[in-house]
């Protein structure tokens, strides 16, 4: 990735939040939540990218990290590979070490956890996520669900009984976040296995013996949950209720009742609009009264209900309310029978 202006030393120190930030051309500052922070290069082979550690921020500083950016740019003009290179330099220390000790170390001991395998896949791969709220969630989720129960377990042994017992508690009750956390274990274990730190099937695949064991998510029947709605005939009885709140929101839902608007439609209107659905009602002085009111200091201009922030239209739109032992629901289940919808 390319900067239009690349950031001094003064701008990369002042940032805190945790995450990846581009600071030069293909160069970024990585912050992880324990505050740790780290110089990455970014690349693409292939259309894919790839990534690549230059160290941590304490032992080198943002000029040095450019200076190892600029190499390395022209390493790959020249058709080089850095990732894959420092990859196959760890192998070969890896085998001389095995060597070395005549093969009798025992490989159990440097198999790594599952949660320690999740946490360097998230670290390889999350610069291509550009989604901050599904970074998050990979992060949140593994921590809620998949840590607690095989986080410390060595990646090597995890099998189908692990899967299960991390699935079947949220399957038929959480399901598409149980679709999600299901997708994540399999990429993990999928990394590891590439990584060379386990072999075999992968439990977790979505084709593999949990299609066998656990009903398919696109096919089970969930139970459809209607919002409240006040009977016909209650809602003079609403109406009177909200008129004695004399509240903005009060008087726009008032009007959602009466014109059997969309929420979204009262929180949108203006008053140069066509009037077409205040007049539609018999009661439309009512209506008309909530929209002068409402119109207050916009005289007539901009929305209706101009003092509702937009915190509060948020609020608005998520009716229903409790009035009494009455549930208020917006107009499309309060208006009367009889008026047109």
């Amino acid at each position: 990735m390319a900067r239009k202006r690349a950031m001094s030393q003064r701008e990369v120190d002042a940032l805190k939040t945790p995450g990846m930030t581009c600071v030069s051309d293909n160069l970024y500052l990585q912050i992880r939540d324990q505050g740790t922070r780290s110089w990455l290069f970014r690349y693409w082979v292939d259309r894919k990218p790839k990534v690549i550690g230059l160290g941590s921020a304490k032992d080198f500083t943002l000029a040095e990290a450019r200076d190892k950016a600029e190499r390395l740019r022209l390493a790959i003009r020249d058709g080089a590979d850095p990732a894959e290179e420092k990859k196959a330099r760890r192998s070969a220390r890896k085998a001389e070490r095995a060597a070395a000790s005549g093969g009798a170390a025992s490989d159990a001991g440097k198999v790594p956890t599952f949660e320690e395998c999740g946490r360097e896949y998230i670290w390889s791969h999350e610069l291509s996520w550009t989604n901050d709220k599904h970074r998050a969630q990979w992060t949140s989720t593994l921590k809620a669900y998949v840590y607690p129960v095989i986080g410390k377990k060595p990646v090597n042994e995890i099998g189908i009984e692990d899967i299960l017992s991390i699935l079947k508690p949220i399957w038929t009750t959480k399901a598409p976040t149980a679709g999600n956390i299901r997708g994540r274990i399999d990429k993990i274990l999928g990394w590891a296995t590439a990584m060379g730190y386990r072999s075999g099937d992968n439990p977790a695949s979505r084709d593999g013996p949990l299609q066998h064991l656990l009903p398919s998510i696109g096919k089970m029947k969930r139970d459809k949950k209607h919002h409240a709605a006040v009977p016909y005939k209650e809602v003079p009885a609403v109406v009177a209720e909200l008129r004695k709140l004399g509240s903005i929101s009060a008087t726009a839902l008032i009007f959602t009742i009466l014109t059997a608007a969309r929420t979204g439609e009262t929180l949108g209107a203006t008053w140069d609009e066509d009037r077409s659905r205040g007049e539609a009602v018999d009661d439309s002085r009512l209506a008309h009264e909530g929209r002068f009111r409402a119109s207050g200091a916009a005289g007539r201009r901009g929305h209706n209900f101009a003092e509702l922030t937009v915190a509060r239209r948020q609020q608005s739109a998520s009716f229903p309310r409790r009035t009494s032992e009455n549930a208020l629901q917006h107009g499309d289940a309060a208006v009367p029978e009889g008026y047109p919808r």
